[in-house]
């Protein structure tokens, strides 16, 4: 029931908010567009956005990604019976294939 109430009431407010904008009775709280005579507006009210002024180069956007490039994998290792490589601490899944893996 309460649930229902508040969902009624959000119901309500938003209703009031769209018979307002679609009668020119916007309340004054919500600002619809920047004001005309605001330093950054142009063409009548749209503000510029900040953009680069070149395209970043092949090398320097390389340079910068550095930290995203793959890894070394340190944690492999030879299983002891079929002698495949296998994550450390892990049960080699070509063992549990054939049937043939130890307990852990």
């Amino acid at each position: 029931l309460c649930v229902a109430r508040a969902s009624t009431d959000i119901m309500n407010n938003m209703l009031q908010l769209f018979r307002g904008i679609l009668f020119n009775n916007v309340p004054k709280a919500l600002p619809i567009a920047p004001p005309s005579n605001h330093p950054l507006s142009f063409f009548g009210g749209m503000i510029l956005m900040a953009v680069p002024k070149k395209r970043t180069s092949y090398s320097r956007s390389r340079l910068r990604n550095t930290h995203k490039q793959l890894k070394n994998i340190h944690n492999m290792e030879p299983c002891p019976k079929c002698r495949t490589m296998k994550l450390r601490h892990h049960i080699c899944m070509s063992c549990v294939k054939a049937g043939t893996f130890a307990q852990l």
